[in-house]
């Protein structure tokens, strides 16, 4: 078994392939003002961000300091990571890069871990090397962890744990078989969810060797540390649940939230997840590959329940998607090995149906592709995968009709012939057009995000250190303004979070009250509003406000304000805005 985890070439490959696009994309984040170099995160991101700032200044785990307790963050150990970070010293401009970095290096333990897990379910190295190689350029994993959210970590903790769960049991549990399980509702509490099925598994195959009291030990453990969290949830915040449960689920019908969950997963699953899945219906289970879908679909069918996103209008995988993905590519890559097993009619139809599907795909992108921008990477990246799409169809349908007729496509198992063709088809039909669309400058919001951090530093200079802000992009620019905020859409206000929901349902968007928040939070200025009505303009005009850009207001005489300077701001704000970012979060 040694043998085996040694370092591949191929593992190798995908480690410096995942550092150098990692490097890359990090560096695509940094921003100037006024001659200084800055990163910023994604904006729930920045959320936990001023969460740990405040802990490592001794303000406790809040928003803002001395305000009323409550938890707006569901990442309970990154945001304790993120705290340390602050607490070492790191300075506030480079801060965020420190946590991409350790992102960075989640992301290539991850492919260790999964490295060894795919050796620990097959003999062959073809499917380790094909999902280590798939799995370093994800690119909605990727772009999840780089952009500051726990998604890498969870993924990694979760390959972690099944990894000891797959492995032939001791003597007796080690700690290592209830650390992982342990850890999992601590990043999120629905990590509750992965941890139930490894668990349940863990602990029934500890009962068949006869020791139970070691199966319930290992089944209880999360749920242990699940109750204590909940318990510590209760004594700092007086919750039994996180704010963002009541914010994002609780009054929103059921059905609601299942409908769009589907939709948003079917829409995904089409444009760019539809090749992963299929090839994982390769698979022929045992237990251990069971165990590994089990986890996938739960973990899927979580994200169906709660409605999805918000979102996803990025069209790839969503956060808790994006965490099994490499077991989902792991599955992928032991199904195109076993196709090549034996005889099989019904894996043949499989690989006969995605072939074709593969080449009707590239036609239809070769036409597509006629109406890019000549010159972008979106076309390049487009025009690479009409190639590789229709080659890997044509593969496939040879792949179909030799396996349909008990022949082996290769004298030998295959490895190359596997590798390239399929590896590149998966790539680019995961991250494909993600790729082409960073790097055209427009990935999902970081631009933005940028844009959000300067108009926190320029509210900072424009305003006294006891002004308030009225807030939707509530992570960066109250992070950088140093102000008290007030979250109009309420991850951070217990009083938004349960207010009745608004249609349409957009996970966490669609509950906000201008009566409280500006009417009786009355802050200083409103920085943004959320779908504002000419009635609710009116609203906030009543309470003593007058507009000072785009969509801000300033209340009117407020000493804390120098109006000039921050209509400066707000004009270089709106400047800059491009239309889809107004004002949507």
């Amino acid at each position: 078994m040694h043998q085996s985890w040694r370092l591949d070439p191929i593992l190798a490959i995908a480690i410096a392939a995942q550092l150098l696009f990692g490097a890359a994309f990090i560096a695509s984040t940094r921003f100037d003002v006024h001659g200084q170099t800055y990163f910023t995160l994604f904006d729930d991101a920045m959320v936990s961000m001023t969460y740990a700032r405040n802990l490592a200044a001794g303000a406790g785990l809040v928003w803002n300091p001395g305000g009323p307790a409550v938890e707006g963050y569901t990442n309970f150990l990154w945001t304790l990571w993120m705290a340390a970070l602050h607490l070492a010293g790191a300075p506030e401009s480079t801060v965020a890069l420190l946590v991409m970095l350790s992102g960075l290096a989640v992301l290539v333990a991850n492919l260790v871990v999964l490295w060894k897990l795919a050796r620990l379910i097959s003999t062959s190295a073809t499917t380790a090397r094909l999902a280590v190689l798939t799995t370093s350029l994800c690119y909605p994993l990727i772009f999840w962890t780089l952009r500051g959210m726990e998604v890498g970590l969870l993924a990694l903790v979760v390959n972690l744990a099944l990894l000891q769960a797959l492995s032939p049991p001791s003597s007796r549990p080690r700690f290592a078989h209830f650390f992982w399980l342990m850890l999992l509702p601590l990043i999120r509490p629905d990590g509750i969810v992965p941890a139930a099925i490894i668990a349940a598994f863990a602990g029934w195959t500890w009962a068949r060797t006869g020791r139970r009291s070691a199966a319930i030990a290992i089944v209880a453990s999360p749920f242990v540390v699940l109750l204590a969290h909940t318990g510590l949830r209760w004594w700092l915040y007086d919750a039994i649940l996180p704010n963002t449960y009541y914010l994002k689920v609780a009054g929103i019908p059921l059905m609601d939230r299942i409908s769009r969950g589907a939709a948003t997963l079917w829409e995904t699953v089409q444009t760019n997840l539809w090749l992963t899945f299929a090839l994982a219906l390769l698979v022929r289970a045992d237990a251990r590959l069971r165990l590994i879908a089990a986890v996938v679909v739960t973990q899927v069918c979580y994200s169906v329940w709660v409605g999805g996103d918000a979102w996803e209008q990025s069209h790839y995988a969503n956060r808790y998607v994006a965490v099994v993905l490499p077991l989902a590519l792991l599955l992928a890559a032991r199904g195109v090995e076993q196709l090549f097993a034996g005889r099989s009619v019904a894996r043949a139809l499989i690989a006969g149906v995605t072939g074709l599907i593969l080449f009707s795909t590239a036609v239809n992108d070769a036409l597509v592709t006629a109406t890019l921008s000549p010159g972008t990477w979106s076309t390049v990246m487009a025009l690479i995968g009409v190639v590789v799409k229709g080659v890997t169809g044509i593969w496939f349908l040879v792949a179909s009709a030799t396996v349909a007729m008990g022949q082996p496509l290769f004298a030998r198992r295959p490895s190359i012939g596997v590798l390239v063709p399929v590896s590149c088809a998966l790539l680019l039909t995961l991250s494909g057009t993600f790729v082409g669309e960073w790097l055209d400058g427009e990935a999902l919001h970081i631009s933005d995000d940028a844009r959000a951090a300067r108009l926190g530093l320029d509210l900072r200079a424009s305003t006294s250190p006891d002004a308030s802000l009225g807030v939707v992009w509530a992570g960066a620019i109250p992070y950088f303004a140093h102000r008290r905020a007030v979250d109009f859409l309420g991850k951070s206000d217990v009083h938004i979070a349960r207010v009745p929901p608004r249609p349409p349902f957009v996970p966490g968007h669609n509950k906000w009250d201008y009566d409280y928040s500006v009417g009786i939070e009355h802050p200083d200025v409103i920085v943004q509003t959320w779908r504002a009505t000419p009635a609710d303009v009116r609203l906030i005009r009543s309470f003593g406000y007058e507009a000072i850009g785009h969509d801000a207001f300033v209340r009117t005489g407020a000493a804390t304000v120098d109006v000039k300077q921050l209509a400066q701001a707000f004009a270089e704000f709106d400047r800059t805005a491009p239309v889809s970012a107004r004002p949507q979060r």
